[in-house]
């Protein structure tokens, strides 16, 4: 999976679990309950927050964008499906005025 992600989310992934926990807290028995507690909160922790913020920000403008890219390509593809036969013929009608399918 490290090939598909990319080499550095090792390295965010250690950045972010040492920005909540000290190494020493992270070699307890119950790593989890220290490294997960109260006090690393998103609210109460900055940089968690505003990464958070910065990451959803990304991830709402990226989702927009394919989803918009994704549309604007879809009567093309429903006229030339329809062209193909594959779906109604009514798909393949072109706008008389403007040429547009």
């Amino acid at each position: 999976p490290v090939e598909m992600l990319g080499e550095d989310v090792p390295i965010i992934n250690a950045l972010l679990a040492n920005a909540c926990c000290s190494h020493s807290d992270q070699l307890e028995l119950n790593a989890a309950a220290t490294c997960l507690s109260y006090g690393c909160s998103p609210i109460l922790h900055p940089v968690l927050y505003y990464g958070s913020r910065v990451i959803s920000f990304g991830a709402l403008f990226g989702l927009t964008t394919s989803t918009f890219a994704c549309l604007m390509g879809q009567p093309r593809i429903f006229y030339s499906m329809a062209l193909d036969g594959l779906i109604f013929k009514i798909y393949a009608r072109v706008n008389r005025k403007t040429g547009v399918p």
